[in-house]
Parts: C-alpha cells; sequence; structure tokens
C-alpha cells in the first residue's frame, strides 16, 4: 500500500473506529504514534482526537462531518507518513488491527468509459472533470 493509500485506509478506519467501544484504544495508540515519544505532544494530540470525535457524535446525522474529521486526520497523517517511515509502518499495524476490530465503511467505486469519435469531446464528472479530446 503506497503512502497516499495508507493515509485515506487510516483516516477512514480511525473515523469508523471514533463510534466504536474500540475508540479509547485506537485514540491512545495513535496518540503515542502521533506525538513521536513526547509526553506533551501525545496529551495534545490525544486531545485534539477527543475534540474530532465529539464533533462527529455531537453531529448526529448531519451531512459532511464524518468527511471533514476523516480529511483533516488524512492531511496530518499523509504529511508524517512522508516524513518518518518509522511511523508509516507502525501506522500501517494500526491500521491493520482497527479494521479487524471495527467495521469498515463500505466504498464503493464508479468506473466510467467514454469514447469520443470524429473529433468530439467526452467530459465524465465526478469528483473530478476531466476531459479527452480524440482525432
Amino acid at each position: 500500500m503506497d503512502l497516499t493509500e495508507l493515509a485515506q485506509v487510516g483516516a477512514t478506519s480511525v473515523v469508523a473506529a471514533m463510534t466504536t467501544d474500540a475508540w479509547e484504544h485506537v485514540r491512545l495508540r495513535l496518540a503515542g504514534l502521533l506525538g513521536g515519544g513526547n509526553n506533551g505532544r501525545q496529551e495534545e494530540v490525544a486531545s485534539e482526537l477527543s475534540q474530532s470525535r465529539e464533533r462527529l457524535v455531537n453531529s448526529g446525522e448531519e451531512e459532511g462531518t464524518a468527511a471533514g474529521v476523516e480529511a483533516e486526520l488524512r492531511g496530518q497523517l499523509r504529511e508524517r507518513l512522508r516524513n518518518d517511515p518509522t511511523f508509516a509502518a507502525e501506522f500501517s499495524v494500526l491500521v491493520e488491527e482497527i479494521q479487524r476490530q471495527v467495521p469498515q465503511p463500505t466504498q464503493s467505486t464508479v468506473r466510467q468509459h467514454g469514447v469520443a469519435t470524429r473529433g468530439g469531446t467526452v467530459i465524465q464528472a465526478g469528483r473530478d472533470v476531466n476531459g479527452i479530446k480524440t482525432k
């Protein structure tokens, strides 16, 4: 798994764990990893993770909250994963543990295929919009 994918899968897994009984264990392990052995930093990270969980829990069914929490976490993880190979290895182990303990949200994949002939243009939209011009 490449680092970008690990950040994505890891953030999704951590957010999924936030509303389960496994959360306290995950929070402490992740705070320990992100704190890098600095007790003050570990406490700060643990507090930030608790705040994220509270935001998630208190939002109820409000659309976008989980995605926002996940995006913030993914950004933090991506930066750390790029700069610290030891963290990457340890975080990968934590993600595997979370995935064994916590049901993961299903993610569907959509594949689109467009063909343009006679100089036509294909525009496909999803998260990104890409135009393909053929000759």
